[in-house]
C-alpha cells in the first residue's frame, strides 16, 4: 500500500475506527479494511527481532542474538548503540517486520528483577542516551521502535495487579527520565510507546491520563501509544479517553463494544464540555494512521528469512567486547599468554551452551562457536584444552536434541498430528523434541486433535537416566517395546502466561533408572490437544527434557571437576544464569549463582600455587560472588553478549581485545544492600512502594552512611592505563546553553585499548544525591601513547533543575555545584566548581 491510500481519520467510520484502535493478532495491528495490504507487523526485541512466531518454534528461522540491552549498559558508547540500531533495522526487515517492540526504558531497580537483562541499566542518564541512541538508529532506516514501558514496570511479580507507590519528583527526575530525554530530541522520538501493566500511585497506566500527558507535552514529535498485551482493564472509553491509542493484541475491550460505545454517543450527545469519544477516536486514529505511514516508509521481506553478514557479526563482536567488564586482574592474569600456556582447564556448561537471551527474548540462534571452542583455537596446537561441564544450572532438563549431554539421538524425532476421527496428518520430522500450535494453526487438523511423538536414543554412559515433560494438556508415555508401565503426565491448569514464561512451574520428572550404555531406547509420547478456552489464546505443546546423571548429587560432579583440572596452568570457570532464570513473568528470590555454583568455585580455589583461576561470569545484573572474590585471581563480567560470546570472550582472556566496559550497574556486596531491599517485590496488598525515592541503585550506595559497594557503578579495569589532563568548561550553567567539558586522555600503558569518562554533578540541595550523572563519553581505540581530546556536552538547565513538588515546576536551587569527571562514581579524577 501507498502512502497515498493512507485514509483520513475523520472519513472513517465507527467501525473502521474500532478495528483501527485494536490489534489482531499476537504481533499484528494497524489494519485497513478497505482492500489495504497485510497489517503491520511486529516483534519483540530485547535480545533479537524473533519475527511472526511467539515462542520461536524449531521451524522459525534462525535469529541473531544481540549483546542483552543490560550489558551494553556497561558500554557508556552511544555511537555503537546506533549501529545495533541500524543492525536492529536490518534484521526487522529481513524478517517482515515494520515496528520493533524495544527498547526497554526501564531501571534496573533490583538485582532481582526478571527483566533487568532487557533494560540498560540502573541510571536513568545511561537508559536515555544509549536508548535513545539505538532508537536513532533504527528508525533512521525507516523501522519504527516502541519504547516500553511507561512506567515504573522494574520488577514481574504480580506485575498485572502491583500498585508503585512513588512520589512525584522521584517519578520525573528518575523514571520519567528516559522516556522525555528521548522523547525531546526530534531524531531520538520513538514512534510509539507502550504503556506498563502495574498501576501508578493507584491508576492503571494505560488509563493514567496526567501521564501520558506528561510525555506528550514535553515531546517534540508525534507518537502512538499502546498497551502491553492483554492490559486494558476498563471499559471501552477509559483507556481512550487517557490518550492511549491502540490495544494489543485483540479487542477484547474495544471492538463491538466500542463501536458501541460511539453509537450511543452519536444518537445522545452528552451536554457536558469537552471533547467528544468521537473525538478521542479520530485523534487516536491520527496518530496510529501516521505510525503505519513512517512504517511504510520503507520496504520489508514479505516472507521471513535469516539473514547472516559480516557487518553484522562484527557490529555485534564489538558490542560484546566493549560492554565486557573486567572487574578483578590481580597480578595481572589476564591476559593469558597463548605461547606460553601448556594446558587450559575450561569448566561450566556455559562454556557449551553460552546465555544468549533471557527467556521472554525467544529466539532460535544463528550457528555460531562457543566460548569453548573459541579458547580451543586460539591456543597452541601443542597446548590442550580440557573441559568439565561443572554442575548443571538450568530449572529444567535440556530439551532433547542432537546436542543433549550424555544421549545420542539416533534419528530425527517424528511428530504425528491426527484429526477427532483419528485421521493421521502427514508426519514431520524435529531436531528437538518441543512443538507448540500457539499461534500457528495446522492446515488440516480439526479443532479438537491429538498427537504422538517419538524419539530414539542411546544413553552414551551407564548412568541414572531422567526425563521431564512440560505441557498444558496430560500424555502418555512409553519407555521401550511397551513392556514397561507407561508413565502418565497430568499438569495443573496451565495459564497462557505460565505456558509462554513458566514451564518450570508446571514441568514433571520421572526417573528411568539406569539405562545400558550402547543400548537403543525408544520412547513415545501420547497426548490431546487442550480444550480451547475464551479469552484468551489456548496453549498447546510439549517439551521433552532428558538429562543423563543425578544432579542431586553435586560432591560426585565437583569432586569430577577437581579431578579436571588437577594439571592445569589456567582454569577458566563460566559462571552465570541463562533465560530460565532471568526472564519476563517471574522474579528471582535472591541473587546467588543458581546450581551451587558457588559450592564449585570454593572447590576450585583449593589450587597450587602456580595455578591461576579466572572466573567468566555470564549474568545480566549483579550476583553474590561474595564466598570466593577475594580467592579468584581473575573476573571477568560479559553479561548476555550476543551471538559472537564465543569469539568475544576469548578474545578478552588472551589480549586479543582488551576489555573496555565500565558497570552501568552497582554491584553490591550482599542482596541487603541494595537500596530497594524490603520494597520488592510488591507486599500482600500488591503494593510496590519505591521507598528510597531518587536513591535508587549508586546514588544509594553514596548516601552518607551508604553501604560500600563491591564494585561501584562505572567501574571497569583494563589491560592498560590512562591519565586525564585537566579539564576545562565553556557555557553558562542555568542557562538554555549547551555546557561543554573538555579534557585529553592519554593511553600510558602498553596495549591499545579505549576509556569511558564520566561526568557527575553535585548538588547545594541537601535533599539530592550526592552525585548524579549528568554525561559520558567514550574514546577511540587508542594506541599506547595516543592522546584523544573528549568532549562532554550537558544541557546548561536540565542538568541542574529539580522538580519542585509544592510548586508543580522544574527549579534551580542558587548555590555552587560541583562538576566531576570521573573513571567511575568512586574514582574521581577532577572537579570543577560552577556558580549558579
Amino acid at each position: 500500500m501507498t502512502v497515498s491510500l493512507i485514509p483520513n481519520a475523520n472519513a472513517l467510520s465507527n467501525d473502521e475506527l474500532s478495528r483501527l484502535l485494536s490489534g489482531c493478532g499476537f504481533t499484528h495491528c494497524l489494519p485497513l479494511p478497505f482492500g489495504a495490504p497485510a497489517p503491520l507487523k511486529t516483534s519483540d526485541g530485547p535480545s533479537g527481532v524473533r519475527g511472526k512466531f511467539l515462542t520461536a518454534p524449531a521451524t522459525s528461522p534462525l535469529v541473531a542474538p544481540f549483546p542483552a540491552p543490560a550489558t551494553l549498559s556497561c558500554s557508556f558508547d552511544q555511537q555503537l548503540l546506533r549501529e545495533i540500531g541500524v543492525q536492529f533495522a536490518q534484521e526487522a526487515k529481513s524478517k517482515g517486520v515494520s515496528l520493533l517492540l524495544s527498547p526497554n526504558f526501564n531501571l534496573l531497580r533490583d538485582p532481582r528483577a526478571g527483566r533487568n537483562f532487557e533494560v540498560f541499566g540502573e541510571d536513568p542518564l545511561v537508559v536515555g542516551l544509549l536508548g535513545g541512541a539505538l532508537v536513532e538508529g533504527c528508525q533512521g532506516e525507516g523501522v519504527g521502535v516502541c519504547v516500553k514501558h511507561l512506567v515504573c514496570n522494574d520488577a514481574e511479580t504480580k506485575r498485572r495487579v502491583y500498585d508503585v507507590h512513588v512520589d512525584e519528583a522521584t517519578l520525573r527526575e528518575v523514571y520519567l527520565l528516559p522516556f522525555s530525554m528521548a522523547a525531546t530530541k526530534k531524531s531520538t522520538t520513538p514512534w510509539s510507546v507502550m504503556s506498563a501493566y502495574n498501576t501508578l500511585n493507584g491508576i492503571p497506566c494505560a488509563e493514567h491520563t496526567e501521564l501520558i500527558a506528561m510525555l506528550r507535552d514535553e515531546a517534540v514529535g508525534t507518537f502512538a501509544v499502546m498497551s502491553d498485551w492483554f492490559s486494558l482493564t476498563g471499559g471501552p472509553e477509559t483507556a481512550l479517553r487517557a490518550g492511549l491509542d491502540l490495544e494489543m493484541p485483540f479487542p477484547l475491550i474495544r471492538g463491538q463494544k466500542l463501536v458501541a460505545a460511539l453509537e450511543a454517543e452519536a444518537a445522545n450527545p452528552s451536554p457536558k464540555p469537552g471533547k467528544s469519544l468521537k473525538e478521542y477516536a479520530v485523534e487516536s486514529a491520527e496518530r496510529l494512521l501516521e505510525l503505519r505511514r513512517r512504517c511504510l516508509s520503507q520496504p520489508v521481506a514479505a516472507e521471513e528469512s535469516e539473514r547472516d553478514t559480516p557487518e553484522l557479526r562484527e557490529t555485534l563482536y564489538q558490542g560484546a567486547i566493549g560492554s565486557a567488564v573486567l572487574l578483578k586482574n590481580e597480578s595481572e592474569t589476564l591476559p593469558l599468554s597463548k605461547t606460553a600456556l601448556g594446558r587450559v582447564a575450561v569448566v561450566g556448561s556455559l562454556a557449551v551452551e553460552p546465555t544468549y537471551s533471557g527467556h521472554s527474548a525467544f529466539i532460535n540462534p544463528l550457528p555460531n562457536s562457543t566460548p569453548l571452542d573459541a579458547i580451543r583455537s586460539a591456543v597452541q596446537p601443542s597446548a590442550t584444552v580440557s573441559f568439565h561441564r561443572g554442575l548443571e544450572i538450568s530449572r529444567v532438563f535440556p530439551i532433547l536434541s542432537s546436542e543433549t549431554a550424555g544421549i545420542s539421538l539416533d534419528s530425527p524425532i517424528k511428530l504425528e498430528y491426527f484429526n477427532a476421527d483419528k485421521s493421521a496428518l502427514p508426519p514431520l520430522e524435529l531436531d528437538s523434541a518441543l512443538f507448540d500450535v500457539f499461534e500457528q494453526p495446522i492446515p488440516g487438523l480439526s479443532p479438537e486433535w491429538s498427537y504422538r511423538l517419538t524419539m530414539k536414543i542411546t544413553p552414551d554412559l551407564e548412568l541414572p537416566l531422567f526425563i521431564s515433560f512440560a505441557s498444558p494438556s496430560p500424555c502418555t508415555i512409553t519407555v521401550g517395546e511397551g513392556s514397561e508401565q507407561p508413565l502418565e503426565y497430568t499438569p495443573p491448569y496451565v495459564t497462557t502466561e505460565e505456558f509462554i514464561f513458566h514451564r518450570y512451574k508446571y514441568n514433571q520428572v520421572f526417573p528411568l533408572g539406569s539405562r545400558s550404555a550402547g543400548v537403543p531406547l525408544r520412547i513415545v509420547v501420547e497426548g490431546t490437544s487442550t480444550p480451547i478456552r475464551r479469552g484468551e489464546p489456548t496453549p498447546n505443546g510439549i517439551q521433552v527434557g532428558f538429562e543423563v546423571g543425578d544432579r542431586a548429587d553435586t560432591e560426585f560432579y565437583i569432586s569430577e571437576a577437581v579431578k579436571s583440572v588437577r594439571d592445569a596452568e589456567v582454569v577458566v570457570v563460566f559462571t552465570g544464569q541463562h533465560e530460565q532464570w532471568e526472564s519476563e513473568g517471574f522474579d528471582r528470590a535472591d541473587i546467588t549463582l543458581p546450581g551451587k555454583q558457588d559450592d564449585l568455585i570454593l572447590a576450585l580455589v583449593d589450587r597450587p600455587a602456580h595455578q591461576k583461576l579466572v572466573i567468566v561470569n555470564q549474568s545480566s545484573s549483579p550476583v553474590d560472588v561474595s564466598r570466593w572474590i577475594d580467592r579468584v585471581d581473575g573476573f571477568l563480567q560479559v553479561g548476555i553478549a550476543g551471538l559472537e560470546v564465543g569469539r568475544a570472550v576469548s578474545d578478552l582472556l588472551f589480549g586479543d581485545a582488551n576489555p573496555s566496559g565500565k558497570l552501568g550497574y552497582t554491584w553490591m556486596r550482599r542482596l541487603e544492600d541494595s537500596p530497594s531491599f524490603g520494597n520488592f517485590p510488591c507486599d500482600d496488598q500488591n503494593r510496590l512502594v519505591y521507598a528510597e525515592g531518587r536513591f535508587v541503585g549508586y546514588r544509594g550506595f553514596d548516601k552518607p552512611g551508604g553501604p560500600t559497594p563491591l564494585f561501584p557503578f562505572g567501574f571497569g579495569l583494563s589491560y592498560t592505563s590512562f591519565s586525564y589532563n585537566t579539564p576545562t568548561l565553556t557555557g553558562r550553567p542555568n542557562h538554555p546553553e549547551t555546557l561543554t567539558i573538555c579534557l585529553t586522555i592519554t593511553n600510558t600503558g602498553s596495549i591499545a585499548g579505549r576509556e569511558a569518562v564520566q561526568l557527575y554533578l553535585t548538588s547545594p540541595d541537601p535533599s539530592m544525591p550526592v552525585q548524579e550523572l549528568k554525561g559520558f563519553a567514550k574514546t577511540g581505540m587508542l594506541a599506547p601513547g595516543q592522546s584523544e581530546e573528549v568532549k562532554i556536552e550537558i544541557d546548561g538547565v536540565k542538568a541542574f533543575r529539580r522538580w519542585d513538588v509544592e510548586e508543580g515546576e522544574w527549579v534551580v536551587l542558587p548555590g555552587e555545584y560541583e562538576l566531576r569527571v570521573a573513571a567511575s562514581s568512586r574514582d574521581v579524577r577532577h572537579r570543577l566548581v560552577v556558580s549558579v
